[in-house]
C-alpha cells in the first residue's frame, strides 16, 4: 500500500508541475504574467533553490557547487521568477547528468548586469537542436529524453522570464561533455 501511495503522490506531483507550466505560458502568452520586482541577494536567493533541488541531486549523488565572488550582489527583479528560472535550469541540469556529475552555478555582476550561469558535465545537447531548444513542447528526441516525462515547457518559459526581466539567455552544449546555460 506504501508503495502505491507514493506512486499515486510522485504522479500528482508531476501532473502539477505539468499543469502549472500551461498555466505559466498560457499567463506569459496572454501578457497576464505580472512581475513583482524588489531588491534581494542573489547568492541567498539561489541557495534557496539548491535546497530545494538537493534531494534531487542526492540521488543521483550530483554535487552542486556556487562561485560568487560578491556575496553581496542584489539585483532588482522579481524574486519569485527568478527561483522560477533557477529551478527549471537547475533540475534540468540535474535530469541529464548522471550519477556522480556535476553542476556548477556562477554569480557575476558587472555594472548594471547580472551574469548568472548553470554549467553542468551531463549528456549535452546536439548541435542540431541548439535552435529549437527555446520553443515550445521542444524536447530532444532520444531515449533519454522520453523516459524523464516534461511538457516542454521549462526553457521556453525561462527564456520568457528572463526576456520579461529585459535580459538574454544563451546556450553552450557539446555531446556528452555538458551543458552551460547563461543569462
Amino acid at each position: 500500500q506504501e508503495e502505491y501511495v507514493n506512486d499515486v503522490h510522485s504522479s500528482g506531483v508531476h501532473l502539477l508541475g505539468m499543469i502549472n507550466d500551461l498555466l505559466d505560458i498560457s499567463k506569459i502568452e496572454a501578457n497576464a504574467m505580472n512581475l513583482y520586482k524588489s531588491n534581494f541577494n542573489v547568492l541567498r536567493s539561489v541557495n534557496e533553490v539548491n535546497n530545494i533541488v538537493t534531494a534531487l541531486a542526492s540521488k543521483k549523488n550530483i554535487e552542486i557547487s556556487t562561485i560568487c565572488h560578491d556575496k553581496n550582489t542584489e539585483i532588482y527583479a522579481d524574486e519569485q521568477k527568478f527561483h522560477q528560472i533557477m529551478y527549471n535550469l537547475l533540475s534540468n541540469a540535474i535530469k541529464f547528468t548522471d550519477e556522480n556529475g556535476k553542476i556548477e552555478i556562477g554569480i557575476k555582476k558587472a555594472k548594471e548586469k547580472l551574469c548568472v550561469y548553470v554549467k553542468d558535465n551531463g549528456i549535452g545537447i546536439d548541435k542540431k537542436y541548439h535552435g529549437k531548444i527555446f520553443a515550445k513542447f521542444q524536447q530532444i528526441d532520444n531515449s533519454y529524453t522520453r523516459k524523464q516525462g516534461s511538457t516542454g515547457l521549462g526553457l521556453t518559459i525561462t527564456k520568457e522570464l528572463i526576456e520579461m526581466h529585459g535580459g538574454k539567455i544563451f546556450l553552450e552544449s557539446k555531446v556528452n561533455e555538458g551543458t552551460t546555460f547563461t543569462f
